[in-house]
C-alpha cells in the first residue's frame, strides 16, 4: 500500500515514526511523510531509509503552543497541496494536530485513516494553554478518535481510554527496544566522554519539561559533593535553556542538548542507572510507559521510576528497578546509590529485564502487530 503519514514535527526522525515507516517499507509498502518543519533550515525533501520525507512550514516556535495553534491551520493547508502529488492508499495521522487533516484526507480521496495516538493531546497541553482550549481539544479528541479505521497507541491504559472515547479497533504498539546488542566502541566512547572523574553515570534521557521533575534531580545529585556518581541529562523542551545553565552551575551534573534516536540505545547502554522520576499527577505521564524504559530492560540497566505511573506497573512485574514518591528527594537519592551498589541485585535486574524483552516487550513483536493491522485495512 502507498501509505501518507502526516506529522506535525521536521521528522529528524521522530522514534516511533521512523521505526514504524522503517517497518512499513520492510513489508513492501510505499511511505511518503509530510512534516512540519517548524524551525525552517531542514531539507526540503529527503529520502532516509527508503521513505520519502517533505518537509515545509509555516515556522512556530515549539514552547509557544498558542502559536502553534494559530499556525496549524496553515500547515493543513499546505498538506493539502502537497499531497495532491502523493499517490495514497492510507493516511496515517500522528497525534491530534494531523488528525483533522488526516480524516478530510482520508474522505477526499476514499481512503482509510490510521490514527496513532502517541499520547491524549488535551492532556499534552492542559498546562500550557487557557482552560477553554484545553476542553475544545479534549472534546475534538473524544469525538474524532471514532473516524478512524484503527487506532494504534503505546500502553493499554491508553488503548482503553481510546476504546471508551469510541475508537473501532484499537492496536497496541509500544515504543519497545529491539532484541539487540549496542555498538561496543560507542558505549566505551560515551562512557569516556560522559564521565570525567566520576566512575558512574546517571542518565536522564526525554522530554526537558515540568512534569520531569528535572530541577529536583540536578539538586539532589548536585548536593553529592565528592561523589563519583554524576548525573548526565539529555533532551529538549521548554526547560532546555534552563538546565543547561543548572548543569554549568552544579558540580555533578551534564547536560548533553539532544540525542539522536540512532544513538539512544548506545547512550543507555553506556549508563549505570536510568532515572524516570515524572509527575504522576501529569495525566500522560500515569498512562504512559516511558521508551527509555524499554531501552534500560533492553540493555539490561536497572531503572529508578515514580510511584503512581505506567512505568512503576512494568518495574514492579518484572524486576528492574525501585518505584519511589516523584517528590521524595531523600528516597529518590537513597534508592539509586543502592541500586548503583549493589552488584548482585544489578546482575538480576540485568536478567530480568533482558529476558523481559525477549519474551514481552520488544520492537518484532510490536511490528507484527503494526503489519497485522495494516493487513486489516488491506482485506476490507
Amino acid at each position: 500500500m502507498r501509505v501518507l503519514m502526516l506529522l506535525s514535527n521536521p521528522y529528524r526522525p521522530d522514534y516511533r515514526v521512523e521505526r514504524e515507516a522503517k517497518a512499513l517499507c520492510g513489508e513492501g509498502h510505499r511511505v511518503t511523510i509530510l512534516a512540519w518543519d517548524r524551525e525552517g533550515g531542514r531539507e526540503a525533501r529527503e529520502i532516509m531509509d527508503g521513505v520519502t520525507v517533505l518537509r515545509f512550514g509555516p515556522r512556530a516556535g515549539y514552547n509557544k503552543p498558542l502559536e502553534m495553534f494559530a499556525k496549524l491551520p496553515f500547515f493543513w493547508l499546505r498538506a493539502l497541496r502537497k499531497s495532491r502529488k502523493v499517490e495514497l492508499d492510507v493516511v496515517h495521522a500522528h497525534d491530534l494536530d494531523t488528525l483533522i487533516l488526516g480524516r478530510v484526507l482520508s474522505r477526499l480521496r476514499s481512503v482509510d485513516l490510521v490514527y496513532d495516538a502517541h499520547e491524549l493531546y488535551w492532556a499534552m497541553i492542559e498546562n500550557s494553554v487557557p482552560g477553554w482550549l484545553r476542553r475544545l481539544v479534549e472534546r475534538i479528541e473524544r469525538r474524532r478518535v471514532s473516524k478512524a479505521n484503527v487506532v494504534l497507541t503505546v500502553t493499554p491504559a491508553l488503548a482503553k481510554t481510546l476504546g471508551n472515547y469510541g475508537a473501532r479497533q484499537v492496536e497496541l504498539v509500544m515504543n519497545c527496544e529491539a532484541v539487540r546488542e549496542p555498538d561496543a566502541e560507542r558505549v566505551r566512547e560515551i562512557r569516556r566522554e560522559m564521565l570525567g572523574e566520576a566512575k558512574k553515570f546517571v542518565l536522564y534521557a526525554g522530554m526537558l519539561e515540568p512534569s520531569r521533575n528535572l530541577e529536583l534531580l540536578i539538586d539532589i545529585f548536585g548536593r553529592l559533593e565528592g561523589s563519583d556518581i554524576k548525573l548526565v541529562v539529555g533532551g529538549t523542551g521548554s526547560l532546555a535553556s534552563k538546565i543547561s545553565r543548572l548543569a554549568e552551575e552544579t558540580p555533578n551534573v551534564d547536560f548533553v542538548g539532544w540525542i539522536p534516536s540512532s544513538e539512544m540505545f548506545d547512550y543507555v547502554s553506556a549508563s549505570d542507572l536510568i532515572i524516570l522520576v515524572h509527575d504522576p499527577r501529569n495525566t500522560n505521564i500515569r498512562l504512559g510507559i516511558s521508551a527509555r524504559l524499554f531501552n534500560a530492560m533492553a540493555a539490561g540497566k536497572p531503572v529508578v521510576v515514580s510511584e503512581g505511573t505506567g512505568n512503576a506497573d512494568i518495574v514492579r512485574a518484572e524486576g528492574v528497578g525501585d518505584v519511589v514518591p516523584f517528590d521524595d528527594a531523600n528516597q529518590i537519592r537513597s534508592s539509586a546509590l543502592a541500586l548503583l551498589r549493589d552488584g548482585e541485585r544489578l546482575d538480576g535486574i540485568a536478567e530480568n529485564g533482558r529476558r523481559a524483552t525477549g519474551e514481552r516487550y520488544n520492537w518484532e513483536i510490536m511490528k507484527r502487530r503494526l503489519i497485522r493491522a495494516y493487513g486489516d485495512l488491506g482485506a476490507d
